[in-house]
């Protein structure tokens, strides 16, 4: 992938195997504006979720549970995305690079997995 930046905005649809939520692939609607529909791809979690309660509780604190259960692999798959550059990684998520680094440590996450080994 480039550096170009997705337009965001545009309509898109997700096709997601509901079986296999935490691996939304994302497609685009049109094929001459590609664009990958973050909050069409969260909104399908949530449906899936409330629809597994069938009636029963939410989790308390949900709101600091999906901010939690978001932030890892957010975190991780820039990191694999840029190679484990850790800057890149920073500028991409729109996060000063020591925030980055204090949420990695407090998240235990392995930036040596994501570096590009040749």
């Amino acid at each position: 992938m480039t550096d170009k930046q997705m337009p965001t905005g545009s309509s898109c649809r997700v096709v997601c195997d509901e079986r296999d939520i935490g691996n939304l692939p994302i497609m685009p609607r049109q094929k001459r504006t590609p664009t990958y529909c973050l909050s069409e791809a969260v909104d399908s979690c949530f449906k899936h979720y409330y629809d597994s309660l069938k009636g029963m509780s939410p989790a308390p604190n949900l709101y600091s549970l999906v901010l939690e259960e978001f932030e890892r692999p957010l975190l991780e798959r820039t990191l694999k995305f840029v190679g484990g550059n850790q800057l890149r990684a920073a500028e991409i998520l729109g996060l000063n690079r020591n925030t980055l680094r204090k949420k990695i440590k407090q998240l235990e996450i392995d930036v040596n997995a994501f570096t590009n080994k040749d």
